[in-house]
């Protein structure tokens, strides 16, 4: 393992210093799409190296059941036993009300893999003071931060390094690379992925498993042009249609696609679990909202105020220029 590939300053933990990320180390763009297996198989042998007890989160989102794949390999290799990882589903309730969409297709593909993952179950209502003292604590802000605030304290509850696959860091390059041409700028609610201490961060374990999902794809990629979508909302009020659901569709496709192309390049049977759910469905607790008022309260808070309260900072380079594509050390050869 290098050195930490990022250096995050926020100001709950230095309360005279401003909020800021630095990049210690060069990335840069990756051609092969198979590298990333390579990569990937490479950092978790050396966590198991690392670590005495390795748990792996498993969801069933795409990024939990790509290194659920990965661990298969290994296994397949004897590279490790069946025990050396250990798999969790972490299944997500409000007073036994299913919270987790996906959860027993997430469980089906993981025994289909030959995996019997371990449920452990987070109630978000009986857990509710420990996630709003969070949320205050840490001045956290964003409409999923209540979602990666539940995830961060089950992990929290765990006996052992716990491997995060949707590391936040991920989502500097996954997530805003293509907005920002002139450079990059990460939430404050991202600094999540510093935290907890038993949390080890897959995609950011160092350059060589971050540049591997950095393809010419992304980075060449142009916003999506949605006007017809956007022109077929303004009849939406007199007449139906299904122009939001196609909407907000392809903007989840455009955001995450460069990830499902590498995750299904490397291993096909992943088509089966296509798609982004919410970890948390928020339409149960509108249905339930009379037994969750606090909790309920809160949500609508969050999500009204949330773009107001966001902190955001450039991601800089040691000698404290602003990061941008340019810097990547391969640039020229793929971006004119």
């Amino acid at each position: 393992m290098t050195d930490n590939l990022f250096t995050i300053v926020h100001p709950y933990s230095n309360p005279k210093k401003d909020f800021s990320i630095t990049i210690n180390h060069p990335v840069w763009i990756t051609d092969d799409i198979l590298a990333a297996k390579k990569e990937s198989k490479r950092v978790l042998l050396e966590m198991v190296d690392t670590y005495p007890k390795l748990i792996l989160a498993y969801s069933g989102g795409t990024d939990s059941a790509y290194i659920l794949c990965c661990i298969r390999d290994l296994i397949n290799e004897k590279k490790i036993k069946p025990d050396t990882i250990e798999i969790v589903q972490g299944v997500f309730t409000a007073d036994d009300i299913p919270l987790t969409m996906d959860r027993k297709r997430a469980t089906s593909f993981a025994r289909k893999l030959g995996f019997s993952p371990r449920t452990y179950e987070y109630d978000i209502n009986k857990k509710w003071l420990d996630i709003q003292q969070y949320y205050y604590k840490f001045c956290l802000c964003g409409e999923t931060i209540i979602t990666d605030i539940a995830q961060t304290l089950l992990i929290t509850e765990q006996d052992g390094h716990v491997i995060r696959a949707s590391a936040n860091a991920g989502e500097f390059w996954f997530g805003l690379n293509y907005t920002y041409e002139d450079g990059f700028r990460m939430p404050s609610i991202n600094v999540l992925w510093d935290l907890p201490n038993n949390q080890v961060n897959f995609s950011s374990w160092d350059n060589r498993i971050f540049s591997s999902f950095i393809t010419p794809f992304r980075v060449n990629a142009a916003a999506m042009d949605m006007s017809p979508f956007d022109e077929a909302k303004k009849n939406e009020s007199t007449s139906p249609t299904n122009s939001k659901f196609n909407r907000d569709g392809l903007k989840l496709l455009e955001k995450y696609l460069d990830k499902w192309m590498i995750y299904l390049q490397c291993y096909p049977e992943m088509f089966e679990i296509l798609g982004k759910f919410y970890t948390l469905d928020w339409s149960v607790w509108h249905h339930h909202s009379y037994k969750f008022k606090n909790a309920y309260r809160m949500l609508n808070f969050i999500f009204e105020t949330e773009s107001s309260l966001y902190q955001y900072t450039d991601v800089k380079l040691p000698n404290g220029r602003p990061f941008t594509k340019k810097d990547l050390i391969n640039y020229n050869q793929y971006c004119y």
